[in-house]
């Protein structure tokens, strides 16, 4: 067999890095590939530099769709549209400042297909700022709940896997327009619930590349409206199949640890004293049982210790670049 993939990639102001990504799409060994690109206004080159990029592989191009969006609708919308226009049996999610190794999608279909999965994750590697690559510590969910491993953070990232495209058909598929930043969270949670399948491989199938400036690298005001609006939806989303009750304390757990990151990392001072008081009952039932750095953090989240917040996140950016001999 060889079904066809659908390579879904949206694309905003990525001029530095598109050039690499379409090249690593374009030479795949795998060769029933079908390439969605979807434009979300970008106000650099992208665009022009993609079309570039594509007249140099010719006999791809009746497999290429390029759509762009009327207006800048963010990364949920953008990529909630290359999805529902894929054709593929597969899809596969590559952000456009990314890149893959050149036999990804075949060692990834080769799996789906030997082990009739749904969805198939691979290794991956951090692309530093100079180039360099180090491993990304790989996370084996377990086959026994999938669902409470989709809630956390660690098999969080829609990149780096193969996904059979009916799980995208009907509701719970993808997250709420405007939440660009855990997208990725709340559509890995229904996915994982609806997958009857889900195998991890040895290979490395992603390239993640680093940019200080990205929305995952900088908290801001719009990170903590995002993440409550994650937890909305995840408990909408648990509700509705059933097994709220099974993951309430769970989730509380989680609210507030992802709280305390998003305090102690954010830059405004303004937006740490707007976001202190969000999700009091869970932050008062957690308080003391988290131990260690946590703990820590979390006592940090108190509304009157904003000057020593900033003192522990400059404390540690400095301990970081004394012990680092590489920087990114």
């Amino acid at each position: 067999m060889n079904p066809l993939v659908s390579i879904c990639v949206p694309v905003y102001n990525v001029a530095p890095y598109v050039e690499r990504c379409v090249r690593s799409l374009m030479e795949q060994a795998y060769d029933n590939i079908e390439y969605v690109f979807v434009n979300d206004c970008s106000t650099d080159n992208s665009l022009s530099l993609l079309q570039q990029m594509l007249d140099l592989y010719p006999r791809h191009r009746d497999n290429v769709k390029i759509i762009s969006n009327r207006r800048n609708s963010g990364l949920a919308y953008t990529r909630r549209v290359s999805i529902e226009n894929a054709s593929g049996e597969y899809v596969m999610c590559v952000d456009s400042d990314d890149y893959i190794p050149l036999d990804a999608v075949q060692v990834l279909v080769h799996a789906a297909l030997d082990k009739d999965a749904d969805i198939v994750c691979g290794k991956a590697m951090f692309v530093k700022t100079d180039g360099s690559l180090s491993p990304i510590p790989a996370y084996i969910p377990s086959a026994e709940d999938y669902v409470k491993d989709a809630l956390t953070d660690d098999f969080s990232h829609i990149w780096g896997k193969l996904y059979k495209r009916s799980l995208f058909a009907g509701d719970f598929s993808f997250a709420p327009d405007g939440m660009d930043y855990n997208e990725d969270r709340i559509v890995c949670l229904y996915m994982s619930y609806k997958a009857k399948s889900i195998v991890s491989i040895e290979d490395v199938v992603y390239n993640y590349v680093y940019r200080p400036n990205s929305v995952s690298a900088v908290r801001s005001e719009k990170q903590f409206e995002c993440v409550i609006r994650y937890w909305q939806s995840a408990e909408h989303f648990l509700k509705a199949v059933g097994r709220y009750d099974e993951y309430k304390d769970f989730c509380d757990y989680k609210k507030v640890s992802d709280k305390a990151d998003l305090l102690l990392y954010a830059a405004d001072l303004a937006v740490r004293q707007r976001f202190a008081e969000i999700f009091p009952i869970e932050t008062a039932k957690y308080k003391k049982q988290i131990q260690g750095g946590k703990r820590l953090m979390l006592e940090l989240t108190s509304r009157h210790l904003w000057a020593l917040v900033r003192c522990y996140q400059i404390y540690i950016d400095i301990y970081k670049r004394l012990h680092t001999k590489t920087h990114f």
